[in-house]
C-alpha cells in the first residue's frame, strides 16, 4: 500500500527533475529526511528560546541540535549512497523513529522540565511512522518508546516533572510548543490524506483507461462485434477443448464480395453503414452462443462452439442466404451484398493457426469459384 502511495508521488518528482527513476527515489527519501530535519530546527530553536528564558541549561540546546543535524546528515547519506532497495524496510522508517525517540529520551534526561514537550514530540514521530509502517510494527515501537520515557523519568535526578512556578514568558513557550506540535501533527494528517487523495485519483484514473483499454482490444468500434485480438483466445480454447474431450466446434471465414467497389461506387460511409449491416444480420441468424468478430477490413470470423461440420455449415449457409436477400437499397439505390464463406471444424490435431488457414483456404475456394458461395474445408 505505502509503496504504491509514494510511487504516486515519485513519478510527480521524476517528471519535474528529469532525474531516471533511481535517482528520484533516492532524492525522495532524502527530501523526507529533509522534512524531519526541518522539524528538529523547529525544535531546537524553541529550545533555544527555552534556554533564553533560564528554563534549561544553553548545552541541551547545542546536544539536541547536534543530534538533529546527525539524524538529518546520517540517513541523508544512507539513502542519497546506500544500497537499501533489499531491506525489508527501505525507507529506513523504523531505524529513523528509533533514532528519534532515543533523541527525545535524551532531551527528557537532560531536561525533565520540559518532559511534556519531548513526549509531545514524540507523538509527531509516531504519526509520521504511522503513515509508514504497519500498525503492530508502529505499536510495538510505541510501547518500548514509552517504557523509556517511564525510566527515564523514574531516575533520582527527574523528581520534578515539568516547570515549577512558571513564568508568564515560559508558559508563553509552553503553550507555543504544544502548538507547533499540534501543528506538526495535523500537517501529517494532511500528508497522509493527500497521499489518500492521489492514490484515488490515480486508482481512478487507471481504472478508466483500462476499461476503455479492454473495450478497445475486445471490441470493433464501427460493428460491435468481437476484435481479431479478443477472438484467438476463444478460438485456442475451442482448439483445446476439442483436442481434450472432443467437443465440436466450427471456425468461419466470412468475406464481403466485391466490397472495395461499393465504397468506389457508394461512399465509404455507405460501406461502414453495410458492415454495420451485415452484422446484424449475422447476429439475426446465428445462436446466442455463436461469437462473431471483425478479423480485418471486409472480413469476418464466427466461432461456432457446440456445432460439427455439418450444424456448422447449415448455421453459415443461413447467414449467406440472409446476406444476399437483404434489401439493401435504404444504404444506396441498386445495392446488392453477397458474401463468400469458408468453413473449417476443429480436429484434434489443429492449432489455432492450422484452423484458421483451413478456413481461410475454403474462403479463397469459394471466392475463386464464383463468390457468393460456402465451401467446407
Amino acid at each position: 500500500m505505502q509503496i504504491a502511495l509514494d510511487d504516486i508521488w515519485l513519478d510527480r518528482l521524476q517528471r519535474r527533475t528529469g532525474l531516471d527513476r533511481d535517482k528520484s527515489r533516492r532524492l525522495y527519501r532524502v527530501i523526507l529526511v529533509c522534512a524531519i530535519g526541518a522539524s528538529y530546527l523547529v525544535d531546537t530553536i524553541l529550545y533555544g528560546l527555552f534556554a533564553a528564558a533560564g528554563t534549561i541549561d544553553g548545552r541541551v540546546v547545542g546536544i539536541y541540535g547536534a543530534a538533529g543535524f546527525g539524524h538529518l546528515a546520517l540517513f541523508s547519506l544512507i539513502h542519497w549512497f546506500g544500497h537499501v532497495e533489499h531491506r525489508r524496510d527501505p525507507q529506513l522508517v523504523t531505524s529513523q523513529m528509533a533514532y528519534a525517540v532515543l533523541v527525545q529520551l535524551l532531551g527528557m534526561s537532560l531536561a525533565p522540565q520540559l518532559a511534556p514537550v519531548f513526549i509531545g514530540t514524540m507523538s509527531i514521530v509516531f504519526a509520521f511512522g504511522g503513515l509508514r509502517i504497519e500498525l503492530r510494527a508502529a505499536m510495538l515501537s510505541w510501547f518500548i518508546a514509552f517504557v523509556g520515557v517511564g525510566i527515564v523519568l523514574s531516575l533520582p535526578a527527574n523528581g520534578s516533572l515539568g516547570i515549577v512556578d512558571p513564568s508568564r514568558l515560559e508558559v508563553l513557550l509552553l503553550c507555543l510548543s504544544f502548538a507547533l506540535i499540534a501543528l506538526r501533527t495535523t500537517l501529517l494528517a494532511y500528508y497522509g490524506s493527500a497521499l489518500r487523495m492521489r492514490l484515488h485519483e490515480a486508482n481512478s484514473a487507471l481504472g478508466r483507461a483500462k476499461q476503455d483499454a479492454e473495450l478497445l482490444a475486445a471490441s470493433d468500434a464501427l460493428t460491435g462485434a468481437l476484435s481479431r485480438r479478443a477472438i484467438l483466445p476463444l478460438i485456442e480454447r475451442s482448439v483445446k477443448r476439442a483436442a481434450k474431450t472432443g467437443a465440436p466446434a466450427c471456425v468461419a471465414m466470412i468475406d464481403l464480395d466485391w466490397f472495395k467497389s461499393i465504397n468506389d461506387r457508394f461512399g465509404h460511409l455507405a460501406g461502414d453503414q453495410v458492415l454495420r449491416r451485415v452484422v446484424e444480420r449475422m447476429r439475426e441468424c446465428l445462436r446466442a452462443s455463436d461469437v462473431i468478430a471483425r478479423y480485418g477490413g471486409e472480413e469476418f470470423v464466427l466461432l461456432l462452439e457446440g456445432a460439427d461440420q455439418n450444424a456448422g455449415t447449415r448455421l453459415v449457409e443461413r447467414v449467406r442466404l440472409a446476406i444476399s436477400a437483404t434489401d439493401w437499397s435504404a444504404i444506396g439505390p441498386g445495392l446488392r451484398v453477397s458474401v463468400s464463406c469458408g468453413v473449417a471444424s476443429v480436429g484434434p490435431a489443429d492449432t489455432v493457426d492450422v484452423l484458421l488457414a483451413r478456413a481461410d483456404k475454403a474462403l479463397y475456394e469459394a471466392k475463386h469459384g464464383g463468390r457468393d458461395r460456402l465451401c467446407v474445408a
